[in-house]
Parts: C-alpha cells; structure tokens; sequence
C-alpha cells in the first residue's frame, strides 16, 4: 500500500498562540483512497491542510510528500502533485468561467505565458466533468455560492493534480449537488486521484470515503476505516455532544441524540 503522505510527530503552534494548533500528529494518507478529516471548529484541521500543502512548515516532525521530503519539492512541482479547492474564495474581477477553471493550468504554462488549445480542452473538459459546460463565457460573478464552488473543483481538476484537497466541499450545496460532488470524488479515485476533504458533515464522509481522520484540540485522536471510525461512542467524544449513530444498508448514519 503506497502511501501519498507521511506525516510523522508534526507540531505546529502560531506565533501568536500557547496551545499548538497541532501536536505529535502521525498520519498516513493512502494513494488512490478517499481521507475525510472531522473534527470541531478550532481543531487543527485547517492548519494541517496548510501543512500538506506546504504552505506551513511544522515547529517538529518530518513530512514526506510520496516519500520524499516535502521541502526538496519546489512550489511549482508541488502545484503538478497536489491542488486545493477551497471553501470559498473572493472573485474581484468579472472573469468568464472558461478564464476562471483556466488558472488551474498555471503550473503548466511560462512565466507570462498564454494558454493554449490543449490547455482550452482539458479545462471545458473539467467543467463539464462538474456539470458547468453549458455556459463557459458566462461571468463568473453571476453564479451562486454553491456553483463558484463547483467552478473552484473544475479549475482544481483542470490541474491535473496526484491529489486533490477540498475544504468543506459541501458547505453552500445543495443536496442535489452534493450528490454531484460526492459522484465526483468516486470517479477521481477511479481515475486514479488521491483525495483528502475536511468536512463537518459525518454523512458526507461515510458515504464518501475510505477512512476518517478525527482531529480534536491539535491532536490526532484516531484514523480509522469509516465502518470503525464512526461509532456513537467516537463521534460524543469528537464533538462533545450527546451523538448517535446507526447502521443502514451496511452504511453509518449519524444524528444528535
């Protein structure tokens, strides 16, 4: 089993800060799998996607990025291995959609240089991978929330990235688009994508992932199978609420006590 990921006893606190964001995490993330990260607000998990991405450096522990250390990779090598689509993102200026999924084809291009046909391709091919071909000269700034963010996964696929990172991919969908985007993850892992989402919907992760990293308070508390991962008992403590879970279908449903 190849592991994308090694993270071995990383810490990370802010400057600003006495509690580490993050303490003595050791985490593997598996190629070709789904990771979904659950935790509350403040936990660590926002912190630990700056760090797989390179854009932290940890206080202590090692990181190698497919076995390699991820410091001996440059910014740009980095960008053809891995892509973020964030949870949202500020558009200041009235770009086309096309315009917009094209920026994903930034680390692929020469300093100034202009885009060409192939590069026009594989990006309308991202956006109609997400159902957004139908109108690729229309302004960015006319979509709703939950389409921009269905415009940051196409530009994030035009990439072309190893792995894809989401930060709270459903937070502005609707149920018919989360649909869309859980369809999405499958078909990148069958492609052979490795994907890793942050995520505060336990339903979300158990129909969509591999397994389930559980993060509280900085600190890895479990990284398990989801079958394993999601148990009433695991879920209270994460959350610190009363939570319950089920089984249906052979599929964990979470809901509050």
């Amino acid at each position: 089993m190849n592991h994308f990921f090694d993270l071995c006893q990383v810490s990370y606190s802010y400057p600003t800060t006495i509690q580490d964001a993050l303490y003595h995490v050791d985490l593997s993330i598996v190629e070709n799998k789904v990771t979904a990260i659950l935790g509350p607000n403040g936990a660590g998990k926002s912190t630990l996607l700056d760090i797989l991405l390179g854009w932290r450096a940890p206080n202590t522990g090692k990181i190698l990025l497919k076995g390699n250390p991820i410091h001996s990779y440059s910014k740009r090598d980095r960008s053809k291995l891995i892509s973020l689509v964030p949870q949202n993102e500020p558009i200041q200026f009235s770009f086309t959609l096309l315009d917009y999924v094209l920026f994903g084809r930034a680390p692929y291009l020469p300093q100034l240089g202009n885009p060409k046909q192939q590069d026009i391709d594989i990006a309308l091919q991202a956006m109609e991978q997400v159902g957004l071909e139908l109108s690729p000269y229309r302004s960015v700034t006319s979509l709703s929330g939950g389409q921009c963010q269905l415009l940051m996964l196409a530009r994030s696929i035009a990439q072309e990235p190893q792995m894809i990172i989401l930060d709270e991919p459903t937070s502005s969908l609707d149920p018919g688009n989360t649909a869309v985007v859980k369809d999405i993850i499958t078909g990148l892992v069958e492609s052979g994508h490795t994907v890793v989402f942050t995520t505060h919907d336990p339903n979300f992760a158990a129909e969509t992932a591999d397994s389930i990293a559980m993060i509280k308070r900085g600190r890895l508390l479990a990284h398990l199978p989801v079958s394993e991962a999601l148990t009433s008992a695991r879920i209270s403590d994460l959350y610190d609420t009363p939570i319950e879970v089920i089984h249906h279908n052979e599929r964990p449903l979470v809901f509050r006590r």
